[in-house]
């Protein structure tokens, strides 16, 4: 079983509300003598309202980035989340399939993606203009469009955001 829960208010959201996102929880039913409880496993995501593919009446949960990784501006931390928040915008412009985002310094995002008939500078152009307004400081972003987005190397997984070292 799994919910999500806001950051600011800890409340568990619905399916119906589709585009709100929060702190995945989960809770383990298979060990009955000692469950896992609401366990917060590190996750941002959100329920999808469109019906799986498969069949499968369950809603699918998108998982959209990690909790601990912040996007580090000259005028402090901001919640990598709001990236999800800026893709969840761009989707009708671009047919992006996937995207990463790696933090250079202060001021410069490198960005690569993944997608099919898409125009590279009015990506860009997109990005920015949404970057700047959501970190609401000025920044500078380079675009790189790939084939594929090469997995991290110990977890498998592609990360959507590469923090700051």
């Amino acid at each position: 079983m799994s919910e999500t829960v806001t950051r600011e208010t800890n409340f568990f959201f619905f399916n119906e509300y589709g585009l709100e996102y929060g702190d995945i929880i989960v809770t383990g039913k298979m060990q009955l003598a000692m469950p896992l409880v609401r366990y917060r496993i590190g996750d941002v995501g959100r329920f999808l309202k469109e019906e799986c593919s498969c069949g499968s009446n369950e809603p699918i949960l998108e998982i959209l980035g990690r909790t601990g990784e912040s996007v580090i501006t000259p005028k402090g931390p901001v919640n990598r989340s709001v990236l999800s928040q800026i893709w969840l915008l761009l989707n009708p412009i671009a047919d992006i399939i996937q995207i990463q985002v790696e933090q250079k310094n202060y001021e410069l995002f490198h960005i690569k993606y993944t997608g099919k008939g898409i125009i590279d500078k009015n990506v860009k152009t997109e990005i920015e203009k949404a970057l700047k307004r959501f970190l609401k400081c000025d920044i500078f972003v380079t675009t790189e469009k790939v084939d594929i987005i090469i997995p991290d190397s110990s977890t498998g997984k592609v990360r959507s955001f590469i923090p700051l070292s």
